[in-house]
């Protein structure tokens, strides 16, 4: 697996590779294009790739947790099985994405368009989809807040003073 953790990759293009178990973890990659590419298992935890466009290219369980996105798109990637958990996608552009089974978890999707998107019981578990947009898109198996998972995430221990 190559890495390029922390690199700065601003505006590179990475068009029509195979970039399978890369690792851009922590990676500066606003303005980047990875376009076409066959790209799975790519880690890119904490990387922030704003405006970068991912468009077409198959990058299924990847790992995107925390990372920056706002406005890159994604549209017609396949992401199958990865994680966006705490990922801030603010405007991001997941039209005709196929998402089955992504966990979006703590994700903000505000402004995010998921039109004509495959989300077969992808997961947004406390989610901020704020003016997210769904259209022609199937939603009847999308996971939302787990009522019981979100109590016990805001369980604190009760205070015992004097004892």
């Amino acid at each position: 697996m190559s890495q390029f953790n922390e690199a700065v990759l601003t505006g590179a293009v990475f068009d029509h590779q195979d970039i399978t178990q890369l690792s851009f973890e922590g990676a500066r990659m606003d303005n980047v294009q990875i376009t076409d590419c066959i790209g799975d298992h790519l880690r890119l935890g904490k990387a922030q790739a704003m405006e970068a466009n991912f468009s077409n290219t198959r990058m299924q369980q990847s790992d995107f947790s925390e990372a920056q996105l706002m406005h890159a798109n994604f549209s017609g990637t396949n992401l199958n099985e990865s994680l966006f958990i705490k990922a801030n996608c603010m405007d991001v552009n997941f039209s005709g994405a196929h998402l089955a089974y992504v966990n979006f978890s703590h994700a903000n999707l505000q402004e995010a368009s998921f039109a004509q998107a495959v989300l077969l019981h992808a997961n947004m578990h406390r989610s901020d989809i704020e003016r997210a947009r769904f259209n022609q898109t199937d939603t009847s198996t999308i996971r939302g807040t787990d009522k019981d998972l979100a109590e016990a995430e805001d369980w604190k221990p009760a205070h015992h003073f004097g004892q």
